[in-house]
């Protein structure tokens, strides 16, 4: 769950120029920062995965020293006598690691133990890399700023998405079909891939369903568990983490699996779409709504604003409207490399032998929904 402990990064961690890390106490790594995706790649390393396959399966060239002091600071738990510091930190020596695009770094790592403020006891263990050496430090640092101006785009996003776009039909036509689609008797396990704020996850959830809800972006999946009772958070699971590489799920793991405008933000869409289909059971439903090649996005974001003015909420909705128009300019799928259009999608679900119905316009006619069934008889 996306909770504010100490499990979890503050912000201003999270957007640290230095690798950050929360490991918990049973060595599974609940959070890393902006800085530490970058290097690991951490699509494959997401939270939830226990720090030894962080460790066998995000760094090339990997020198273990560098997640030592993590094993230090947990080996002194049974040393603790009242609220001694020193058994708390923990610095190791300079070493080294390769990664694949900047090259020979050196990192001194440094963990600290993180405490729950409310009960003062040793929650989990944050880890600092220093920075020594970046072979290609201008390439990290103009990847880290792009990554990092990425992320406030959706942050920004995140405050306003509903604000708005549960004002419009639209919008709440293409939720509706999506969760009608996920919602059959037999549908019981769903993976909503890139959840956001969780609009079709919540409806799921209270029909039912357990969903595990998986999206990069921590605001929205802040405004998402907001969004649920304690009894509905006991039936989803909430996951911060890329959707192009869930080695963390077994294939076929999920009954039905929905994407609601996702790939078409991703570095690597077909892979995101090669996981979903993984990851479905045979007889499972996916449903997918993303752009089509005709994509025209100030079509939509000049209907949008003629509806709020339509319903006399343009003046009260100012602000958030603002937000939402900076952050789709800025995500618009027509002004990047291989994308992945819906009929793309259509075409490659037909070849795997998925039952599709559709594409299903949607957003004014610029995006469509397909709903496909992967075959009983599906093999790998």
């Amino acid at each position: 769950m996306i909770k504010h402990d100490a499990t979890r990064l503050t912000p201003r961690s999270y957007y640290a120029p230095i690798p950050i890390f929360c490991i918990g106490l049973d060595k599974i790594l609940c959070d890393l920062n902006l800085a530490a995706q970058l290097l690991l790649q951490a699509g494959a390393c997401g939270c939830g995965r226990p720090l030894e396959s962080l460790v066998d399966g995000c760094v090339g060239g990997f020198d273990r020293v560098a997640f030592s002091p993590v094993d230090t600071v947990l080996a002194n738990l049974d040393n603790i006598e009242g609220n001694q510091f020193s058994a708390f930190y923990c610095s190791g020596a300079p070493c080294h690691l390769r990664t694949d695009p900047y090259g020979e770094l050196t990192v001194t790592p440094t963990a600290i133990g993180a405490m729950n403020f409310d009960s003062g006891a040793l929650q989990a263990v944050t880890l600092y890399w220093e920075l020594q050496s970046i072979e290609r430090r201008e390439a990290f640092m103009a990847d880290f700023a792009a990554k990092v101006n990425h992320q406030l785009t959706w942050d920004s996003y995140a405050v306003s998405y509903d604000r708005v776009l549960l004002r419009m039909s639209y919008y709440k036509e293409v939720v509706k079909r999506h969760v009608a689609a996920l919602s059959a008797t037999e549908t019981r396990s769903i993976l909503d891939l890139g959840a956001g704020t969780g609009n079709v996850a919540a409806a799921l959830v209270s029909g039912g369903q357990r969903v595990t809800a998986i999206d990069l972006n921590r605001s929205m999946l802040e405004r998402l568990q907001a969004k649920l009772s304690p009894n509905e958070l006991e039936r989803i699971s909430i996951v911060q983490q890329s959707g192009e590489q869930l080695a963390m799920w077994d294939s076929e793991s999920f009954d039905g699996i929905n994407i609601l405008l996702v790939l078409f933000d991703m570095a690597c869409p077909q892979q995101g779409l090669r996981e979903a289909i993984r990851l479905l059971k045979p007889g499972g439903t996916l449903a997918i709504t993303e752009p089509k090649s005709c994509f025209n996005m100030q079509d939509i974001l000049r209907r949008v604003e003629i509806s709020l003015r339509e319903q006399n909420l343009y003046q009260e909705l100012y602000g958030d409207w603002q937000r939402v128009n900076r952050a789709n300019r800025s995500i618009d799928p027509t002004v990047r490399h291989d994308r992945l259009w819906i009929e793309d999608i259509a075409d490659i679900l037909r070849k795997e032998d998925f039952n599709v119905a559709g594409p299903q316009d949607s957003h004014f006619g610029n995006c469509a929904t397909v709903i496909a069934t992967k075959p009983r008889g599906w093999r790998t």
